[in-house]
């Protein structure tokens, strides 16, 4: 409003600012002179209605030290209450409303308690995400469909369901004053060059407050792991273009390998895997990691070639499928009293065959995410980590 008003003395003949009291104007001596400068340049007449002001040296000296203890006041203020908060807080009270889907706060105790159907529903997000493998798109549209409505009453989308997802308070610890928000209130009234983010304090700084659990800490963790590895996988696309999304690791440094697209004097593009660190110019270059970019085509196709060869083994084939458990699962789901014991092993590796040769990369992706931990590449080994058969180190 007072940039509004400033730009209407700039373009339009006006001949009086009135102002209830300095400290509305400005409660900073500075940009309480500023202002008075920049009014009295339009040759505009400034009137406090508290109180009386002429543009002498002596009307100046009193308008400063107005402003000076109003600021002082002002600061005093903020102590007061910033050490009232951080005596309630280590006396583990919230300060505040944490406004946390799943919970409701208590104004008289300064606490947090279960709100139960909303709990049910937090719940219902874990178990979905980690038995059905539904992603927080899919959650959000379940929900939506189902008319659970969100915790203002609107729709759920994909953040809101990744936010609840990620949140550590449902594992019954809620931490205050986690970040610096100073300011962070007023970027609205600034300039985009202006504003201030909010800021992670240090995790000593930290205070954690025990709340009642809504989810046990080892399903949280879980949910970390999929969503960490899902964000991996499809951070530019939800297809990868890169068989291998999500599972390279560095042998040199540790660090994630990630896909990288080269192409030279608008030639074809060649696709390469490579480390993050290499080009991570927020290091110093020194620490940067010097590790070389590995071809995607050779590196995709040796992988593949042994997660393959281990997948279409006929004795493993024989063994999952020409069993009593197998059988006795087929009956109970397609509900009959007998079925076909007499498997063509061959033919049925070829049918497996054909259908990972007409596989999407996405598709072969989920496979390999499905099998496979981690794939660790340093120089010329390639060591595979997996869930189900252990591979050793191979060179390409």
């Amino acid at each position: 409003m007072l940039l509004n008003a400033l730009e209407t003395m700039k373009r339009h003949s006006v001949d009086y600012f009135i102002c209830y009291d300095p400290s509305r104007l400005s409660r900073n001596v500075s940009h309480q002179l500023i202002l008075i400068d920049n009014i009295k340049k339009y040759k505009v007449k400034l009137i406090f209605v508290r109180s009386s002001f002429e543009d002498t040296a002596e009307g100046r000296f009193q308008i400063t030290i107005m402003a000076a203890v109003d600021e002082y006041e002002r600061a005093r203020l903020k102590i007061r209450t910033e050490l009232g908060k951080r005596a309630k807080a280590y006396q583990k009270l919230l300060t505040h409303n944490p406004n946390i889907y799943g919970y409701k706060f208590n104004k008289e105790t300064d606490c947090l308690q279960v709100n139960e159907d909303q709990a049910k529903v937090v719940q219902k997000m874990y178990n979905w995400l980690l038995q059905e493998n539904l992603g927080p798109s899919k959650i959000a549209d379940r929900l939506n469909e189902l008319s659970i409505p969100s915790m203002r009453g609107k729709l759920w989308s994909r953040v809101s369901i990744n936010r609840i997802l990620k949140n550590f308070s449902y594992t019954g610890t809620i931490y205050i004053r986690r970040y610096d928000t100073r300011d962070y209130k007023l970027n609205k009234f600034k300039k985009k060059q202006d504003k201030v983010s909010i800021v992670e304090k240090p995790k000593e700084q930290w205070i954690g407050i025990e709340i009642p659990a809504i989810i046990d800490k080892y399903v949280w963790e879980k949910a970390k792991t999929i969503l960490d590895k899902s964000k991996r996988i499809y951070k530019k696309s939800e297809y990868p273009s890169f068989l291998l999304s999500g599972l390279p690791i560095c042998g040199s440094c540790g660090g994630t390998m990630s896909g990288k697209t080269v192409s030279k004097n608008n030639a074809a593009k060649n696709r390469y895997y490579c480390c993050v660190n290499k080009y991570n110019y927020d290091l110093p270059a020194p620490k940067r990691c010097n590790s070389k970019l590995y071809k995607a085509e050779e590196l995709e196709e040796v992988i593949w070639k042994k997660v393959s060869t281990w997948m279409m083994n006929k004795d493993e084939i024989e063994r999952i499928f020409v069993t009593d458990i197998y059988y006795k699962e087929q009956i109970d789901k397609y509900h009959t009293d007998k079925l076909d014991a007499n498997i063509d092993i061959y033919n049925l590796i070829k049918l497996i065959e054909d259908y990972f040769q007409n596989m999407t990369i996405s598709e072969k992706n989920k496979i390999l995410h499905s099998l496979i931990k981690e794939i660790i590449i340093e120089e010329n080994n390639i060591t595979i980590k997996a869930f189900i058969s252990k591979f050793v180190a191979e060179e390409f």
